[in-house]
């Protein structure tokens, strides 16, 4: 009984530390991308039977200069949580989504790369904890994960 008191006194400290830290957090985006060399966006939507948040085409610009392009078709399906959220309440709705379309990805599994893509943009690195249980899901699913944090401290 008592290290369930402490426990709670810890996630209690926890969430207080992560409210004060999503104060400084300018964005958190989330998304989860599928890419081929051989499918188009539509095509892995089509075989999921899940329609994509954004898509990207081989030859798109990946940014302004021309030099940059896609080399593979991106399927994004981003998260449509508060930007303020924590990482894993992303990852966790997405999975929540993406585990229904699980026949699908295993038809595409062998044309396709998988994984869930977190950024952070603020004026502090994020305390970033993720539960094994939440990467077990990923991974269940074939999803790697990549973690992107931007810093940008007052001037």
């Amino acid at each position: 009984m008592r290290k369930t008191g402490l426990w709670n006194r810890l996630r209690s400290v926890n969430e207080r530390e992560l409210n004060l830290l999503s104060e400084e957090i300018i964005h958190h985006r989330v998304s989860l991308y599928i890419w081929s060399k051989i499918l188009y966006a539509e095509e892995i939507g089509d075989a999921l039977g899940l329609p994509f948040s954004r898509k990207h085409t081989i030859g798109d610009k990946r940014s302004k200069s021309p030099i940059l392009v896609f080399t593979d078709n991106f399927w994004i399906l981003d998260s449509k949580l508060d930007a303020k959220r924590p990482f894993k309440d992303h990852i966790q709705s997405l999975i929540n989504i993406i585990s229904s379309y699980e026949k699908g990805l295993n038809e595409i599994r062998s044309s396709c790369g998988f994984q869930c893509t977190c950024i952070s943009e603020g004026k502090s690195l994020p305390m970033t904890t993720f539960d094994s249980d939440l990467l077990l899901n990923l991974g269940r699913l074939g999803f790697s994960l990549d973690l992107d944090l931007y810093v940008f401290p007052d001037e």
